[in-house]
C-alpha cells in the first residue's frame, strides 16, 4: 500500500459493456470499495460502436444504452463513491490510453488506477502506448485465474520494466458462472428461474420493460 495515494486522491476506473450489468460487476466493485477504502470508483460503459468492431456483439445482442445507462445510475444511486463517466459514449474511443488521459485532465487530483481481469495480461504488451501508460497510471489487476498470473510475473518484460505500476488483487468470490450473456438468454427465453443468481431485481425490472416494447 505504500505506493497508493492519501486519502480522496485515488481513482479507479472500471470499464466494460455492462450489457446487463450482473452481480460479477457488483460483487467486483464493491470488493474494490472495501480494498481500496478512500477511492472512488468511476464506471466507464463501452459505446456500441466499440461493442461492434471490437468486441464482435451482433446488433441485436446489445440492449439499448438508455437501458444499460438506466441500470447503471440505479446501481450508483445505491453504493457511495461510485460515477458514471461517459466518454466512451459521448466520444467514443478504442483505447484505453485515450480515455485514461481524458480522465486524467478531468480529474487532476487523482491518482489514476485501472481495473483489468487478469485474463488480459497476456495481450499486455500489444496494447496502444502500453509504456506510457504504465508510466502514467496504475492498473488493479483483477485475479480470475493462477495461470495468468505466474506466465505474467515470470515472462512478462512489461512487468519486469514497471513492476510498480500493478497492484494484484485477488477477490475470493466465485464469479465464474455468472455472465451478461446467460442473463440476455434466460430474459430471451423467459426463464426467471435463475436469474436472481445472476443479476439484481431492479436489473430485471430494466431488462423487462424492454422486452414487452
Amino acid at each position: 500500500m505504500s505506493s497508493l495515494k492519501k486519502k480522496n486522491e485515488m481513482l479507479i476506473v472500471f470499464g466494460g459493456s455492462f450489457n446487463p450489468f450482473s452481480k460479477a460487476h457488483g460483487t467486483l466493485i464493491n470488493l474494490l470499495k472495501r480494498r481500496f477504502k478512500e477511492a472512488q470508483i468511476i464506471l466507464l460503459p463501452s459505446s456500441d460502436l466499440f461493442m461492434i468492431e471490437k468486441k464482435h456483439f451482433q446488433k441485436e445482442d446489445i440492449l439499448p444504452l438508455k437501458t444499460r445507462l438506466n441500470i447503471l445510475k440505479i446501481f450508483v444511486k445505491r453504493n457511495k463513491r461510485v460515477k458514471i463517466d461517459l466518454v466512451e459514449i459521448n466520444n467514443p474511443t478504442f483505447k484505453t490510453y485515450d480515455s485514461l488521459t481524458y480522465l486524467k485532465k478531468r480529474y487532476q487530483d487523482k491518482e489514476i488506477f485501472f481495473a483489468l481481469g487478469s485474463e488480459k495480461l497476456s495481450n499486455l504488451e500489444k496494447w496502444y502506448k502500453i509504456d506510457e501508460l504504465l508510466k502514467n497510471f496504475k492498473f488493479v489487476v483483477l485475479k480470475r485465474d493462477d495461470k495468468d498470473f505466474s506466465s505474467f510475473n515470470t515472462s512478462s518484460d512489461i512487468y519486469l520494466k514497471y513492476p510498480n505500476s500493478f497492484i494484484f488483487f485477488n477477490y475470493h468470490a466465485k464469479l465464474k458462472n455468472i455472465s451478461s450473456t446467460k442473463i440476455r438468454e434466460l430474459i430471451n427465453e423467459d426463464d426467471y428461474k435463475d436469474l436472481n443468481e445472476l443479476t439484481y431485481q431492479y436489473v430485471i425490472k430494466e431488462l423487462l420493460k424492454i422486452k414487452k416494447l
